[in-house]
């Protein structure tokens, strides 16, 4: 079989695709303009421009696009061996070279002869993908209903700035058990969970064209200087030059 089984480009509508699940092949989703999010079981995954989502094949996953997004998609088959032992979503960082192997290989004929200068192409992207960085753009969710519920009400309200004692009692548990909860089936701290939360949605507004001062506030930051140096430890980089990645 060969390692590409087809390739798409397109413009994804603002719209949700319902959850579904490939079980025939691998997915490699490359974000060339604009934002999309994904949820898989356990996981949320934000895909900024100039990312590519990795999704194993027989993982059910639902898009959602909240503006018109241009994408790259890659059917890769299961002997996509570079890539075997990635059995769970990853969003990596896309260098300019596997940027342009991606466009190209996306607009390959189907399929490719064995050895053909084809599959040897596809067999350098998926070299590339497999040794380029990881983004920290996904967060675990948690299954406990209680501890649902918190989640919920800390992605309805980013900004707000009561004690935990105080969600969770609208949450309806004790603050120790919603912090076992949230170390257990998320493997976080409800601080760490609630700091990445924030900043992957400040991201999304980021990527949306508000500007960083805005997005901060609207996250609970104190000034665009607190938000940039939180920014910075998670992303590695200033809002700005993430963006610019791009």
């Amino acid at each position: 079989m060969a390692l590409l089984i087809r390739g798409l480009s397109g413009v994804y509508p603002a719209g949700l695709l319902p959850n579904h699940a490939h079980d025939d092949c691998h997915q490699l989703v490359y974000a060339e303009r604009g934002m999309m999010s994904f949820v898989t079981p356990g996981e949320r995954w934000l895909l900024p421009p100039g990312r590519a989502l990795w999704i194993p094949r027989g993982v059910a996953h639902q898009l959602e696009v909240r503006r018109p997004a241009a994408l790259r998609l890659l059917y890769l088959a299961p002997s996509a061996e570079a890539l075997t032992g990635w059995r769970r979503c990853r969003v990596v960082d896309v260098t300019p070279l596997l940027r342009e192997l991606i466009l190209h290989c996306a607009g390959l004929p189907v399929p490719q002869g064995p050895d053909s200068p084809e599959e040897r192409l596809v067999r350098v992207l998926l070299d590339q993908v497999a040794a380029s960085t990881q983004a920290p753009v996904n967060l675990p969710e948690p299954s406990d209903p209680r501890a649902l519920r918190l989640a919920q009400i800390m992605r309805d309200e980013p900004a707000d700035r009561h004690p935990l004692e105080m969600l969770a009692h609208r949450a309806g548990a004790s603050a120790r058990t919603l912090q076992r909860l949230f170390a257990e089936e998320t493997g976080m701290p409800i601080g760490e969970w609630r700091s990445r939360l924030r900043l992957l949605m400040a991201l999304e507004r980021l990527a949306g064209g508000e500007s960083v001062a805005m997005a901060a506030y609207a996250m609970g930051y104190d000034n665009a200087s607190s938000f940039i140096a939180a920014f910075r430890g998670l992303f590695g980089d200033t809002p700005r030059r993430y963006l610019a990645r791009s």
